[in-house]
């Protein structure tokens, strides 16, 4: 009974002093840096609601301007939009493997306005007034390959080259007012669509947790003449979810010369963005 005894302790010492396998910590799976590694095609829909204000400067080529205005060609008029609460389409579709993307993103932005000026002139006691009613419409496509330079679990550096195809409509009506003269009006109108090539750098930066800082900036030139865009500010990463993001997104184009009505162009503000990824 003794012996049986003290044999069933020491069994039981024996088998408790052997150290057991413990299971693998689960580790969440980062969807985001899973795009890397895992040799699948990835796609990502970004939409975005975008509220874009900004401001146009006329071309101050005189053969540009609304004729019968002495004075008014040859002068760079600027003028400012404040767009409310209007909203206008953007976004971004890319398809990723490994470190090689190609992606493209699209922006819209419609801008309308009416300015009076007064303008003197030698030849005239007084002055006189212009009225001017001016449109435009701004739509941009961006497409490009990219190839990631640098990239952990949280941040990335892509770079890319590509193309811009950059679409304008602009048009421009002058009334001229002054006291004993008849009323005068005329008008110039553009409709346009011209190609830049362009390079840049995007990417995210980690913060902490599922917080991150998305960036995005390129240089353009070419038959538009020189463009820039930009697409920065925070975000937030909820995994299978999608992210959702908050950025300052802008577009300016120079056209040198290329224009007939306005030379430059600046749209910019805020836009909500939602990430969407499909594995394929």
């Amino acid at each position: 009974m003794t012996l049986a005894t003290v044999a069933t302790t020491s069994y039981a010492w024996a088998q408790s002093s052997v150290s057991q396998p413990t299971a693998a910590p689960v580790v969440p799976s980062n969807l985001w840096a899973n795009q890397f590694d895992d040799g699948k095609l990835h796609l990502t829909i970004t939409p975005t609601l975008y509220f874009p204000g900004g401001n146009a400067t006329l071309d101050n080529n005189p053969a540009n301007q609304p004729v019968g205005f002495p004075g008014n060609a040859g002068t760079p008029v600027l003028f400012a939009f404040a767009t409310g609460l209007r909203i206008t389409p953007a976004g971004t579709v890319e398809a990723r493997k490994g470190k090689f993307s190609a992606f493209l993103d699209a922006s819209s932005a419609s801008m309308a306005l009416s300015s009076t000026r007064y303008v003197a002139l030698p030849a005239l006691t007084g002055t006189y007034a212009v009225n001017q009613q001016m449109a435009t419409t701004e739509n941009a496509f961006t497409a490009a390959l990219g190839y990631t330079l640098y990239r952990n679990a949280v941040s990335n550096v892509d770079v890319f080259g590509g193309a811009r195809l950059i679409g304008v409509v602009d048009y421009l009506n002058d009334q001229f007012f002054y006291p004993g003269v008849p009323n005068n009006t005329s008008s110039v109108s553009e409709n346009n669509l011209r190609i830049d090539g362009v390079a840049g750098v995007r990417g995210r930066l980690g913060i902490a947790g599922g917080w991150y800082l998305p960036y995005y900036a390129d240089l353009g030139a070419g038959g538009a003449g020189f463009s820039w865009q930009e697409n920065s500010g925070v975000g937030y990463d909820f995994g299978k979810a999608g992210a959702l993001s908050v950025t300052d997104r802008n577009l300016y184009l120079n056209r040198n010369g290329n224009a007939n009505v306005l030379n430059g162009l600046n749209f910019g503000g805020p836009a909500l963005n939602y990430d969407i990824r499909l594995d394929l």
